[in-house]
């Protein structure tokens, strides 16, 4: 019965030769398989906003067909595609007077979405050309003479804008724009004299236009 536990004793050192045996073989293999383990590829922050940019402008008209009208302005949000390709939402606003014989002020406003082409920039500066569609709404207001003249409520029309410029970098952000405008606001109803309703033929505008571009990043 005593050689039992002797041998026991002689498997239990066995068993730890091996085992330490075999630990610097174990550690030689995991040293390689973690040498050839492929690189895991670096983690970004992921950029909220980049391309995204503010704008607003301000225009003084060289020539206008059926109204007579000096200043107006555009304010609105758009998005850089890439370098070249951009787009944005602007709100429209637009005031001035009639030019015949009825006396008679008017205000617009109105939203177009615009597109522009950005075709290169050279030492700071950007020229573009771009256009644009929407919807605007005129409202002429009411008039003392003839008395019998009652003014049409305000109506919504389709409205385009052609567009040139250059774009010169004041910042890496910020941007000053000035450019040349062509809009025109379809007709619509002006007023009416008992039964009978009369339109206007709408208005253009050919202005010299400066503002600023605020990307936001």
């Amino acid at each position: 019965m005593s050689s039992m536990p002797n041998r026991i004793k002689a498997l239990l050192l066995a068993a730890a030769g091996c085992a330490a045996l075999a630990a610097p073989a174990a550690a030689a293999d995991l040293d390689s398989v973690l040498l050839e383990a492929p690189e895991l590829p670096e983690t970004r922050p992921v950029e909220v906003g980049t391309g995204w940019y503010l704008r607003g402008d301000v225009g003084y008209s060289l020539d206008t067909n059926n109204v007579d009208s000096d200043w107006g302005g555009t304010a609105g949000f758009g998005y850089h595609f890439n370098d070249y390709l951009r787009s944005d939402l602007t709100v429209e606003y637009n005031q001035g007077s009639s030019s015949d014989a009825i006396d008679q002020d008017f205000n617009s406003w109105g939203f177009l979405l615009n597109g522009y082409v950005d075709l290169g920039t050279y030492m700071g500066v950007t020229p573009y050309v771009g256009g644009g569609v929407g919807t605007v709404n005129v409202h002429w207001k009411g008039v003392d003479e003839p008395d019998d003249i009652e003014t049409r409520d305000d109506d919504w029309r389709f409205a385009y804008q052609l567009s040139a410029g250059l774009a010169y970098a004041v910042t890496d952000n910020l941007k000053l724009t000035v450019g040349y405008r062509y809009l025109n606001v379809d007709g619509g109803e002006r007023y009416q004299i008992g039964d009978e309703k009369y339109d206007d033929d709408g208005y253009t505008k050919s202005e010299i236009r400066g503002g600023l571009l605020y990307d936001i990043w």
